[in-house]
């Protein structure tokens, strides 16, 4: 019977911890774990660095290319999933773009290290911009072993923290399977995607996290795949 770890960053202290509890194992921040015996599988929540171990989900590569946003929509522009468009020279800034998203920091989270700018403006030197994508709502998708666990609409709070709320089974189909194939790029077994969105034929992928805010729905999934 495979013994289970669950890995963690501070960052993400709180959803590992949650999910090792609801799985009965132990949590452990990433950067403690030792050799791991062979029996064993950790389950990596954020970690982007080395861990010596023979099975894993989430793999430190995989997590490393969802750290790094200029990666992420490398790979999922590769494959012409629908995501934000991007350039790392200001040079090169497409003259299209009317509103230019300058991002200071390419591992930046909860809006860190962004400044936007219009067109015609002074544009700082950063290691990542994005065009501007106008949209009415924002969805967090979230996928385990290639199959889409769980659906949400997210709200912002004034303080800056976000809302999740729950979304029925019905719609969001093509939004859903851009995810599932969004995660086969990226190499990912789970992941939450943020997903900005007009239309199901109308909508970008902004980012992957690899150590996603995790909710009871989703620790049910994980549970059921893991039996």
């Amino acid at each position: 019977i495979m013994k289970y770890i669950v890995a963690y960053v501070n960052a993400c202290s709180e959803s590992a911890k949650k999910l090792a509890a609801a799985l009965g194992v132990r949590a452990i921040k990433a950067d403690l774990l030792k050799k791991v015996p062979n029996d064993t599988t950790v389950f990596n929540y954020g970690y982007s660095s080395l861990i010596d171990c023979e099975n894993i989900i989430n793999s430190w590569v995989a997590t490393r290319r969802c750290v790094n946003k200029v990666l992420t929509l490398s790979l999922l522009s590769n494959k012409n999933i629908p995501c934000l468009q991007f350039c790392t020279d200001k040079r090169k800034i497409p003259k299209s773009w009317e509103w230019i998203v300058v991002r200071t920091a390419v591992s930046g989270d909860n809006g860190k290290g962004i400044e936007y700018v219009e067109r015609g403006h002074h544009v700082p030197k950063a290691p990542l911009y994005t065009e501007w994508y106008e949209h009415l709502y924002e969805y967090r998708i979230v996928v385990f072993k290639g199959k889409v666990v769980a659906r949400y609409y997210k709200h912002l709070y004034e303080d800056g923290y976000w809302w999740f709320e729950e979304q029925p089974k019905k719609g969001l189909k093509q939004v859903s399977e851009a995810c599932i194939q969004g995660a086969l790029a990226l190499g990912i077994d789970y992941v939450g995607f943020d997903v900005l969105y007009n239309s199901d034929e109308d909508f970008r992928i902004c980012e992957a996290n690899a150590g996603p805010i995790i909710t009871d729905k989703v620790i049910k999934a994980i549970k059921k795949e893991l039996k």
